[in-house]
């Protein structure tokens, strides 16, 4: 189970850690009254806001029951890469490096395939043009 939490920024970090306590408590809580756990190994933190403001914020002492919480600076949500800043610099890198590998893996088999697949492969490659 993966989620997104939103809410406004605390005024410090100490409220922050026990905002998030109180929240996976609560969320812990809910889970049990299902019959469901909830799986501390892959839960992780991330703060989202401008860089001025967030680095203020350190939350390396954060922990559910035992279990430290890992806070992280990024993370892959649903093919998009998350930023704590919501700068996309890094999105548009992977998705770069994943359009080109499948791009030449096209190019590497196209001498391969047939005359109709080989011009859906170049309308494929051609630039778009909207009006």
């Amino acid at each position: 189970m993966q989620t997104i939490q939103v809410s406004p920024a605390p005024a410090d970090t100490d409220s922050m850690v026990r905002q998030l306590t109180q929240d996976f408590t609560s969320a812990a809580t809910r889970l049990n009254k299902q019959k469901l756990t909830l799986n501390i190994q892959e839960t992780i933190i991330m703060v989202f806001g401008p860089s001025h403001k967030i680095n203020d914020y350190e939350l390396a002492d954060v922990a559910f029951g035992n279990e430290k919480l890992e806070v992280v600076d990024r993370y892959k949500y649903l093919g998009i890469m998350l930023e704590k800043t919501l700068k996309f610099d890094q999105n548009v890198k992977y998705l770069h490096r994943m359009i080109y590998r499948k791009l030449k893996t096209l190019g590497r088999v196209r001498s391969q395939i047939g005359q109709f697949t080989a011009i859906l492969y170049n309308i494929y490659k051609s630039p778009l043009y909207v009006q």
